[in-house]
């Protein structure tokens, strides 16, 4: 049974004695009573909080599908080697996507629900089908972009597009 809290505890800072900040949370996350669920019979604690750059680092990560990227990002909302449990008990890519994005806004302290994770997951799969789909050009677009670029190349030819005046410019 895994149950990790979602939030880092600071180290104890000798030179600041009993008193520091550190002693300090690590007693009140103590006293805390955290929610568990049990995901693919795994106790995971609800997260509840996350550290200050958990956001910049799903930016910077962005598209990477490195695993131990997505290991890092898991073992921070729920805990070491939970992902690892969790494939072995054969979560899929798209349940994965449901549990991460639950555990990321319950950790920005928005309460979120299965149900409410993967309507996010969904509008999100839509949003991408969507852009890749307005990628993709259409006959009237490739023939607006065919006459374009026609239009650039007998401008870069040296080809006047329309007669500007009917005076003669030569000297006479």
């Amino acid at each position: 049974m895994t149950k990790q809290l979602s939030h880092p505890n600071p180290e104890p800072d000798e030179e600041f004695g009993e008193e520091d900040f550190a002693a300090f949370w690590r007693d009140a996350v103590a006293q805390e009573k955290r929610e568990t669920k049990r995901i693919f019979g795994v106790d995971v604690a609800v997260p509840t909080d996350l550290p200050l750059n958990f956001e910049q680092l799903v930016e910077s990560m962005g598209e990477s599908t490195d695993e131990d990227d997505v290991k890092h990002l898991c073992s921070i909302l729920f805990g070491q080697d939970v992902l690892e449990q969790w494939k072995a008990r054969g979560c899929t890519g798209r349940q994965f996507q449901v549990l991460f994005l639950w555990g990321y806004a319950n950790g920005q302290n928005k309460p979120t629900t299965f149900a409410e994770a993967k309507k996010m997951a969904d509008e999100a799969a839509a949003e991408d089908a969507a852009g890749k789909a307005r990628t993709v050009p259409n006959r009237k677009d490739r023939r607006a972009a065919k006459a374009s670029s026609a239009t650039r190349a007998s401008g870069a030819a040296g080809r006047s597009s329309s007669r500007t005046s009917g005076a003669s410019t030569t000297s006479g």
